[in-house]
Parts: C-alpha cells; sequence; structure tokens
C-alpha cells in the first residue's frame, strides 16, 4: 500500500479506515493518549478518592467533636438538630450530587456516609429528649433502624448507589435481630436465620454491578451462621462432625 504524501492524504485515509472498521472518536483518542498519561490519570484519580474519603472523615469528626465539647450547654432542639439535622442535610446533598455526577461524584460517597450514620444517632437523641420508649431500647431501635432503614432503601431503588445498598442491608439486618429478640425467638435460632439470610443476600449482591460489599456480607453471615451452629450442636454427637 502507497503512503500518503500529505497530510490531507493521511487524513481521509484515516476516515477511511474508520468507516470501513467502524471505530469511532472515542476509540481514536484514547489510542492517542500515551500510557504514562493513562497511568497518571488513574493514579490521580484514587488520589481525589482517597482524599474524598479523608475529607468525610474530617467532616464527621469535626461534628463530633463539636458535640462533645458543648453536648451539655444544648438543650432538647439543638441537640437533635448538630445530630439528625447534620446528618440530614448530608444525606440530601449527596442525593444532590448523585443527581449531578460529572461535576460532584466524588462527594457523593462521603456524604452518603455520614448522612447514614448521623441519621440513626440523631433519632435516637430526638427519642430520649422528647419522647418516652417505656423504658425499652428496643422499641427505639425497631423504630429508627426500620425508619432509615427505608429512606436508604427506597433511595437505593431510586439513585442505585452502593453505600445506599450497603446501610439497607445493615439497618434491615439490625431492625431483624432486635424484632426476632423482642418476640423472645432463642438467640441460636435468630442468629442462624440471620446468618443464613445474609449468605443469600451476599450472594444475590455478588451477582450485581455493587458486589463490592459482598465479602463483607459473606463474612458477617458466615461468623453468626457457624458461631450460632456451635452453640446449638455443643455437647452432642453432631460437635464431631462440626
Amino acid at each position: 500500500m502507497n503512503q500518503p504524501a500529505n497530510k490531507q492524504e493521511a487524513l481521509s485515509e484515516i476516515l477511511r479506515l474508520a468507516k470501513a472498521f467502524e471505530i469511532c472518536a472515542d476509540e481514536i483518542s484514547a489510542g492517542l493518549i500515551p500510557m504514562a498519561d493513562k497511568t497518571q490519570k488513574s493514579t490521580g484519580s484514587v488520589v481525589t478518592r482517597v482524599f474524598g474519603y479523608l475529607g468525610g472523615v474530617f467532616v464527621l469528626a469535626g461534628i463530633g467533636t463539636y458535640i462533645a465539647m458543648f453536648w451539655p450547654e444544648m438543650n432538647s432542639f439543638t441537640r437533635v438538630l448538630v445530630t439528625f439535622g447534620s446528618g440530614f442535610v448530608c444525606y440530601i446533598l449527596g442525593v444532590i450530587a448523585m443527581k449531578d455526577k460529572a461535576k460532584h461524584s466524588r462527594m457523593v460517597a462521603p456524604l452518603l456516609l455520614i448522612g447514614a450514620l448521623l441519621q440513626p444517632s440523631g433519632l435516637f437523641v430526638a427519642i430520649h429528649e422528647w419522647f418516652n420508649s417505656g423504658n425499652d431500647p428496643r422499641y427505639a431501635a425497631l423504630f429508627v433502624f426500620g425508619t432509615i432503614g427505608l429512606q436508604q432503601f427506597f433511595t437505593f431503588r431510586t439513585l442505585k448507589h452502593w453505600i445506599m445498598l450497603f446501610f439497607t442491608v445493615a439497618y434491615g439486618m439490625i431492625f431483624t435481630g432486635t424484632l426476632m429478640d423482642l418476640i423472645n425467638i432463642p438467640y441460636i435460632y435468630a442468629g442462624l436465620a440471620i446468618g443464613t439470610s445474609l449468605l443469600c443476600i451476599a450472594y444475590s449482591i455478588s451477582k450485581t454491578p455493587y458486589h463490592r460489599t459482598a465479602g463483607l456480607w459473606y463474612f458477617i453471615g458466615s461468623v453468626l451462621f457457624l458461631y450460632n451452629l456451635f452453640d446449638w450442636v455443643e455437647g452432642s454427637p453432631l460437635e464431631i462432625l462440626y
């Protein structure tokens, strides 16, 4: 094949080959980027993500420090405001950032994480300050983790972020365990049921794009199942098989 004699002929040859082999402009651009630039871009993305999580940790630590310093001087409304209010604001900001991924994608995970952790704490504070749970904290736990768990679930159904799925499973597990304890199901059977359920949930999650959390739920589910299974068979002939 003859070599192009000038730039115009070279461009015509590139366009002919692109049309013949259905090569898009993005693929051509990617091929023109040197490998060093790709590596540098990937490294920069990781560093940005790490700093994003560190920023979330610092914000959470700052809120915790402020609360610890001024807690005795606060009234009931202020205590609820700095706990639940801060968490709910972070949750709303995370949802807004999630809808504008192009500009704020690095902010989403830290904001959602802070919101999911602070909101239950704030609801517990509100119940303690304003309501009477009958001196049984299990009723408060049912309300708090049921409410925030539903919030995370329905938000996940809409926005599809792995942090929301993680806390949906976590708060659902706590809600179920508290309910079983409240209706006096023996802890061995409750642990076996929750452990088996977590293993099934982890298997289902591992088949989805949100599989990054599946390993943790496999571990927790296995520990719950095996620990309670040992308590069940301890002292019996089945202990040898275990």
